[in-house]
């Protein structure tokens, strides 16, 4: 079955999109997808029963690729970077996953994503903590962020529709600015 134009085809036993297969398990896709293959892929394309589940990231072969379409390709998405991207035919969400294992941010993790949770439910979207959030020894922080969105808007600007306004009004910059000065201002009364 081919949806109109799609470059989404539902198979018996999974979706093909752009030429490339995939198998499903209910309506969910069991393989990770690179964001990049499915970016400029508008909503309305995904068949009402599928959700695709992309990984944000690319492959050296498709990053090559993408850098053709788009000169600037790291002003694509904000700073702020999902981990996973979910789309359905109607909504987008994101999940930023961080471990305070690997953070080396100048703001502590656990107010990091605070503010975003905050700014998030700020902004009205579906907001839901996922991980452990320092509990034990489950060094996971996430959240999972969702909208409905227009069906016109291509996976990239519907995923946009949540990091840039998150970002814009999370003020993490101005933030991180801030506890850089705090540091220099330390260090120079300690020496």
């Amino acid at each position: 079955m081919v949806m109109g134009e799609s470059r989404i085809k539902v198979l018996e036993d999974g979706v093909e999109i752009r030429g490339k297969f995939f198998e499903f398990s209910d309506e969910w896709l069991t393989e990770p997808i690179s964001f990049w293959l499915i970016h400029d892929i508008k909503l309305a394309e995904i068949p009402d029963n599928i959700v695709i589940r992309a990984y944000y990231g690319w492959t050296d072969e498709e990053e090559a690729e993408a850098r053709k379409v788009y000169k600037e390709i790291d002003k694509l998405l904000p700073p702020v970077s999902p981990s996973d991207i979910i789309a359905s035919k109607d909504s987008i969400s994101i999940e930023i996953m961080e471990r305070r294992k690997y953070w080396d941010g100048i703001i502590p993790l656990r107010k990091y994503m605070e503010i975003l949770r905050e700014t998030a439910k700020r902004l009205g979207f579906n907001v839901e903590d996922i991980g452990g959030w320092g509990d034990g020894e489950d060094d996971y922080f996430g959240l999972s962020i969702e909208t409905e969105a227009d069906t016109n808007l291509t996976i990239l600007q519907a995923t946009n529709s949540i990091l840039k306004p998150l970002y814009q009004h999370a003020r993490i910059a101005p933030l991180e600015e801030q506890m850089r000065n705090l540091l220099e201002n330390a260090m120079k009364s300690i020496t």
